[in-house]
C-alpha cells in the first residue's frame, strides 16, 4: 500500500467521526438545545484530522485531504441513511475497534481521536448494553466493505 493511501486511511477515521459531529449538531439545532458541549470534540478532532498531514507540503497535503473527503463520504451513507446518532456512532466505533483489534489501525490512548472519541462517548452515553448495537454492527461491516471496496483498510 502506497504512502498515500495509508494518510488517507488516517484521515478516514476522524473524517468520519466529523460527519457524526456535523449531524449531532444539525439535530442539537432543530431541538433548540445546545451544541456547545460539541466544541472540544470538535478541537481534538481538528488536531486528530492535522497530524497525518501536518508535515506536507500544502499542495500534497490538500489532494490527499480532498480523496480522503471523497472516500468519507462515500462510506458515510452507508452509516448515515436516516439512522440516528448513536447507531451512527457505534458503527464507525464498531468499524475502527474491528480495525484496532486486527492490528490495522493503532489508536494511541493519549491520541486526540481518542480524547474526541471519548468525549463523544461520554455525551451520548454509550452504554455496553445499548439496543442499537446489532444494527450498529451490520453497519460497521457494510461501511468496512465500502472502505475495502475503495481499497482502504485492506489488511
Amino acid at each position: 500500500m502506497s504512502r498515500d493511501a495509508r494518510t488517507i486511511e488516517r484521515l478516514i477515521i476522524p473524517a468520519m467521526m466529523q460527519a457524526i459531529i456535523i449531524g449531532t449538531e444539525k439535530s442539537l439545532e432543530r431541538s433548540g438545545a445546545s451544541a456547545g458541549a460539541l466544541a472540544p470534540v470538535r478541537e481534538a478532532l481538528a488536531l486528530a484530522l492535522n497530524e497525518p498531514i501536518a508535515d506536507m507540503p500544502p499542495h500534497r497535503a490538500g489532494k490527499l485531504v480532498r480523496r480522503a473527503m471523497r472516500a468519507t463520504s462515500e462510506a458515510m451513507t452507508a452509516v448515515v441513511d436516516g439512522r440516528v446518532i448513536i447507531v451512527q456512532y457505534l458503527a464507525v466505533a464498531r468499524f475502527t475497534a474491528d480495525l484496532a483489534e486486527r492490528d490495522v489501525v493503532t489508536i494511541g490512548a493519549a491520541s486526540h481521536f481518542a480524547r474526541a472519541w471519548d468525549m463523544m462517548a461520554d455525551i451520548l452515553d454509550v452504554r455496553d448494553d445499548d439496543p442499537h448495537l446489532a444494527e450498529a454492527e451490520t453497519i460497521a461491516h457494510r461501511l468496512g466493505g465500502t472502505l475495502q471496496g475503495m481499497g482502504y483498510f485492506q489488511r
